[in-house]
Formats: C-alpha cells, structure tokens, sequence
C-alpha cells in the first residue's frame, strides 16, 4: 500500500477513536486517485478483521463500483505476498506484541501523576458510595481486625487515598529508597486511628433509624471509609459483595414484575401503582382495588406473589437502601469505576516497553520470553496497585523493582525441572555473588568456609545449597556417541533390587532344602512345611489355611509339621541347613 494511502487511512479514523472509517470522505479522497484501490488496500481498510473471501469484501467493491471508484483485480503475487505476511504474522507473537507496543506512548511525569490521580479518585468515589452498605462495611470491619491480628496488613491495604496537592520533589533515587517504596509498611498508630473514626462513624450511621441518619453522618461515614486505599482483592470483593446482593434484588424484582403482567397487570400500572408498593403493608388493598379477572388471577399467584415481596424486602433491609438508593449507588460505583480502569489502562500501556525492557534480560534462561513479559506485567498490576504518588516519585522508578521482582521470581519457580523455594534461591544469587567476588579477590576458587564466612551461614548450609544448583540431567539422557540405547538410567545401579550374588544364594539354599526334605521326608511333611514357610515360590500362610486347603484338621497340621522338623533335626544332613539357619 502507498504511502499515501496509508496517511488516507489514518486521516479517516473516527475522531471517537472508534475502528473503521467514514465511507463518504473515503469516496471523495478516492475520486482523485488515478490507479485503481486493490483488493489487498480494502483488507487492510478493516485492520485484519476480515478474509479476502469475506462476503463484505464483495458488497465493498460494489458499493465502490456504484459510486465510480475503480477496483484492481489482485494478482497471484500480490495476494500470495498478502497471506504469506499475515501468516507469518501469526506465527510470530513475540513480534506482533513488539509491534503494538511501538504504537504506544510513553507517559511523562505529569501524565502519571494525572493518572495515578484519577485512579485514587475513582476508588474513593467506589468506596463513598459503598460505604452505607451495611454489609460491605461489615466485611471490612471484620478484615480489618483479622489482619490486625496477624500484623500482615499490608496484605488487606495500601496505604491513603489521600488528596496531597504540594508533592516531593525527588530528584535521584537509590536503591535504598526504591526498595523502602516498594516494601514500606504502614504506619500503624496512624491505621489504628483512622479505624477508629471509620468504626465511630459507622456506628453513627447505623444505630439509627433510617430516618435519623441524615446527610451529615453518611458524608461523615464516607469519609472515613473512602480514605483507605484497600488492596485489589479486599477491594474487589467490596464490590462482589454489593452486585450479588443487588442481582439477587434485580431478579426477584423481575419475577415478580413477570407474574403480574401474566395477571393482566399493565407495564403502566406495574410502574405506578404496584413496584413503589412492593415492600409497603397496604399491597393487599391495592390488590383489591383491581378489577375482578386480574385480582383473581393475582389470587391464584398469592404465594408466589408472597415469597418474592419478601425476598425483596429481606435484601433492601440487609443492604441498608431501597431500590432507587440502591440503583444510585450502583452508578456511582460504575462511574467509580470507570474512572479506575481508565487509569489503571493509562498506567499499564504507557510502561509495556518498560516490562519488555527489563523482561529481555532474563531471557534464555528457560523461561519463553513472552512468559518472561506476562510475569512482568503481573508486576506492573502489582506496582500500579501500591504506588503512592505522594512521596514524589516517577511510577516507572517504583514499578520497576516490582517487574524486576516477578520477573526473578518466575525464573525461579518455572526456569528449574524442581522448584526451589524463594528463599533457597535468594541464598543461592547471595553464595554466586560472593563467590564471584572472592574468586576476583583470591585468584582462586573460594572454599565452603570462606564464603560461609562472608555471608554468616554455617559451612553445611553453603554446601547444601550449592547442590541445590547443580544441573539437572534426565535419566533418558543417552550415553556415548552410539545409537546403542544406552541411557544414564541404563547403568545406574538400583539399590532396592537384589544382587546377582544374592539371588544366586537364594536360589542354592531353596535347591539344597528341597534336596534334603525329598530325601528324608514324605510327600505330606514335604507339603505341609512347604507351604507353612514359604519354600520355594510359595507364600508362607497359616496353619489354618493349611488345614482348610488339605482337608484336615488344624492339630493333625501341627503333628505332621512338628515329626518333618524332628526328622530334619536328627538327620546327618542337619549339617548341610545349618548355614540356612537364620
């Protein structure tokens, strides 16, 4: 496609930022082209979406052919030139991925504070107007003591939502401070604070009566839970608790809406007169008052009627709001939202090249690059969920540690046939790095000691994890340069099977038994101890057995085994079972 087409296309995207183009500028553009539009430029009109045997392809050239504009025939080189590039851009991900990540922008410093902004705004505004929803404030409350318990809240919040105007001005960041960013704690006495306004004002709120609670405590309420930035999971399960609650709400609503427009009720007396008397006592004189074929059929629905009144009922008392408040609510927890997702949307496309960046580094180390990128960028969530613009640094100074971070922890669970805990591998980076300086330092290869030595661990646990590191060989692995199909699992010895020497010795002491007992004795006493000890290949099994297999009683067993063993004992061959003893 020509370079003017290409800048054509471009200028005809949809101020909206829509996909496709206007076709009636597109008309007056081509008028003035002289060669005819081809095949392969109306594909990529539709950015890939469609095939050349695509039926719309063909209502395209004729709308084209209608309105004067000429349509090339594609030759065979041109379309096997146009299906050799689109598949190889299928088989090639990595290079797809490359190429829409130089399509985005990078963000500046004021960009990511705007959007850093807008994020915190939105979750504040999410959590306002979830904030008088009694169950949703009650699940926090419960979170919070849980955690403070187990003094792991950092896991349940993030810090503020605080407004702060006047920031910081940073201008080079150690690795001190990165890493203070990125593993800060939070300042309990200040937590313990502010959960005592939110418990305080919460209590405020609801102790009293619906009528009673007014604007005063409600913005009170608001505020104090709407400053907590909350982690992803608390905080989507705010909003989980709330939609299920006002689903369930919506589809008892609905069916009830349903039976009485099968009563005969109509869609303008369901909105005026029936849905705002839902919940209210005098539902029966409304009933009542409607006329004789839809009240009896209303009669006929009465329990139906009954059990979805109440489950309404049930809902808008347990959420604290009746439909309209509830319907506010969910608004402004859209709007909230929409406000969330946006700058969370700025913040992860505006640093791809930066996970990219830092993903490359680690590839080649058994670990497909492009899952070295998708670990990266759930460290990028990670970041974007903990940053705090107010201490005054870029997000791409903050999010780095956390992509670096998962991008080293992936290397380790999945770049090894056997994981290592994180923490072996931690030890593993600390023994290399300091065997390395000490190699420089020494001119030599440093022992156990010395290196146990620089990092205070014992000897034993340096060496433990140095074999922790050793390569992996498979036991399918072939030995030699001969097709022969020997493996290394071929000729390594097993140490539970028995010996050759072993099995040998088995084998002459069962021959040497048998030698003796078919000399000495009958084929009875042969029998019984044969199958009483378990010579030969037999089993041993018990007197009992015995007994039931040969028809006799268990005394007469004992008395045949007991005259075989006392022959066996007195005879001269006594000497040749002695060995056998044991």
């Amino acid at each position: 496609m020509t370079v003017y087409y290409k800048d054509l296309i471009d200028e005809l995207r949809r101020p909206d930022g829509g996909d496709g183009f206007h076709y009636n500028e597109l008309i007056e553009e081509l008028r003035d082209r002289p060669e005819p539009i081809t095949i392969s430029e109306i594909l990529d009109l539709f950015n890939g979406e469609v095939e050349s045997d695509d039926p719309v392809i063909d209502d395209l050239c004729a709308r084209f052919a209608a309105d004067g504009i000429p349509t090339a025939e594609p030759g065979d080189e041109e379309l096997d030139e146009h299906l050799l590039k689109t598949e190889r851009g299928a088989r090639d991900n990595l290079h797809v991925y490359m190429h829409e990540l130089s399509m985005l922008d990078l963000l500046t410093r004021d960009e990511e504070l705007a959007a850093a902004k807008l994020r915190n705004e939105g979750m504040q505004e999410v959590l306002a107007a979830l904030a008088t929803v009694a169950p949703v404030v009650d699940y926090a409350q419960a979170q919070f003591k849980v955690y403070f318990e187990k003094d792991r809240l950092e896991r349940f919040m993030a810090g503020y939502l605080d407004v702060v105007e006047n920031l910081p001005k940073v201008e080079v960041v150690t690795n001190n401070e990165r890493r203070d960013t990125a593993g800060k704690r939070i300042d309990m006495d200040e937590v313990e604070a502010r959960y005592r306004q939110f418990e305080k004002a919460k209590d405020a709120y609801f102790n009293q009566p619906s009528y009673r609670r007014g604007v005063k405590r409600r913005n009170a309420l608001e505020a104090a839970f709407g400053c907590f930035k909350f982690t992803t999971d608390p905080y989507q399960t705010f909003q989980d608790i709330f939609l299920e609650k006002v689903q369930k709400l919506a589809a008892a609503r609905s069916q009830l809406r349903r039976l009485l427009m099968q009563a005969g009720v109509s869609e303008d007396d369901f909105a005026t007169a029936f849905e705002p008397m839902i919940t209210r006592r005098n539902w029966a004189n409304l009933v009542t008052s409607q006329p004789d074929e839809i009240r009896d059929k209303l009669a006929r629905r009465t329990r139906k009627i009954a059990e979805l009144r109440r489950a309404v009922k049930d809902i808008e008392a347990a959420l604290g709001h009746d439909y309209a408040e509830l319907q506010a609510i969910s608004s402004r927890v859209a709007k909230g939202t929409r406000k969330v997702r946006e700058a969370t949307n700025r913040l992860v496309n505006g640093n791809l090249r930066l996970v990219m960046s830092i993903a490359g580094k680690f590839k080649n180390r058994g670990i497909d690059e492009l899952d070295l990128v998708q670990e990266g960028n759930n460290g990028l969530l990670r970041a974007i969920e903990k940053f705090d613009y107010t201490r005054g640094f870029k997000f791409s100074t903050y999010a780095t540690w956390w992509i670096r971070q998962s991008v080293m922890r992936a290397l380790g669970e999945f770049g090894r046939t056997v994981r290592l805990p994180a923490n072996v591998n931690q030890d593993t980076k600390k023994i290399y790095r300091e065997q390395q300086l000490l190699t420089q330092r020494l001119g030599r290869e440093p022992t156990a000691q010395e290196i146990a030595e620089r990092i205070g661990k014992s000897v034993k646990h340096v060496r433990d994890t140095q074999r922790y590191v050793l390569e992996q060989r498979t036991l399918d692995a072939q030995i030699g340069d001969d097709d022969d199909g020997t493996t290394l699992g071929t000729i390594l010895a097993d140490e539970n099977a028995e010996s050759p020497e072993e099995i040998a010795l088995k084998q002459a002491r069962i021959d040497t038994i048998a030698d003796v007992m078919q000399s000495l004795l009958s084929v009875r006493e042969q029998q019984i101890i044969t199958m009483l000890f378990g010579l030969g290949r037999m089993e041993e099994i018990s007197t009992t057995q015995v007994a039931n297999e040969l028809g006799i009683s268990r005394e007469r067993v004992r008395q045949i085994r007991d005259a075989g063993l006392k022959k066996l004992r007195l005879t001269t061959h006594n000497r040749l079972l002695q060995p056998y003893a044991d």
